[in-house]
């Protein structure tokens, strides 16, 4: 929900917040049905505090306190609301819940089921009860693994689920109102054990200063280990980019002596070329074995053009 600020100076503006709400509410047509609200303060205090329900007649509400004149910052309280639709209504309707302060209002909504069976009611409790339990004892659990002692939440939730499994045994004997009024009693038993958790919780609150300096610390650290991380790596890789370099240097190098090899062979199969021409033009060798050993060394000097040629490429 939002809030508006309030007028004039002195002081931080309170917000206003919903805090706990049912997100349904089962309820017998013509029959009374009652839940609390819980609200907080943020911020600020609070003056004049009231609930609006949208969605449902006026006169099917009554909330008790109707105003709290005020509430401090960091503060909370409890609002009893009582529904009553008349007899003859039934379905669902969403009922929006507009919590006002001279300071701010804050807007939530649940759903309002008005049943015209008991059992039907009684099963529908049952079913959220079940989930509600299990909700609180997760969170009890949560809690024992930070350290905190939960052993008087979790009699409370022994007791809830006694209630429980009473209401299942009533519904099965069709005992309805007794069914009923187990079911309310673990809904207010689950109610007080979510509210030790909650100050359980929230009893180790971290102020936001605090919050921000671990933050802080804790992206300092980060930082460091990262520029640490980074600087390892950065060397690593130099020490790699110059053995690679070496590496290439050695392999350049080792190259070039290979060409060279090939061109003194290319000059020698040349200069031995130019000497059969020679001793061919003088007669000294037939032309049947200059043609075979010119064919030979012209098949020579181009397998060496072409090593030459690769070699340069590499």
């Amino acid at each position: 929900g939002g809030g508006e600020g309030a007028e004039g100076g002195g002081g931080p503006s309170g917000q206003i917040n919903i805090t706990r709400l049912p997100a349904e509410v089962g309820v017998m047509a013509g029959e009374p049905r009652q839940f609390n609200i819980k609200l907080e303060a943020i911020g600020g205090t609070l003056h004049s505090v009231w609930l609006e329900f949208q969605g449902i007649p006026s006169d099917w509400v009554v909330t008790e306190p109707a105003n709290i004149s005020q509430l401090a910052a960091g503060d909370s309280a409890i609002i009893s609301v009582q529904i009553t639709p008349p007899r003859g209504e039934s379905g669902e309707r969403t009922v929006s819940v507009i919590a006002h302060s001279t300071e701010s209002t804050d807007k939530e909504e649940f759903k309002l089921r008005i049943f015209t069976s008991k059992k039907d009611l009684i099963n529908f409790e049952l079913v959220r009860l079940r989930a509600k339990l299990e909700e609180l004892r997760d969170r009890a659990e949560k809690a024992r693994d930070a350290g905190f002692d939960t052993k008087e939440v979790d009699d409370i939730l022994d007791e809830a689920e006694k209630e429980i499994k009473l209401a299942e045994s009533y519904l099965r004997e069709n005992l309805y109102d007794s069914a009923l009024d187990s079911v309310y009693t673990a809904w207010r038993l689950l109610e007080e054990a979510e509210d030790l958790l909650d100050r359980m919780l929230t009893g180790i609150a971290i102020p936001w200063w605090m919050f921000l300096i671990i933050v802080f610390a804790v992206v300092i650290v980060g930082l460091i280990l990262l520029y640490r991380k980074i600087s390892e790596n950065l060397r690593i890789l130099l020490r790699g980019r110059l053995s690679e370099a070496r590496q290439v240097a050695g392999t350049v190098k080792g190259a070039g002596l290979e060409i060279e090899k090939l061109r003194e062979e290319k000059n020698k199969v040349s200069r031995m070329l130019l000497l059969l021409e020679s001793q061919f033009k003088q007669g000294i060798i037939s032309k049947e074995a200059y043609d075979s050993l010119k064919s030979r060394s012209d098949q020579r000097l181009a397998e060496l053009d072409k090593k030459i040629r690769e070699s340069l490429k590499a």
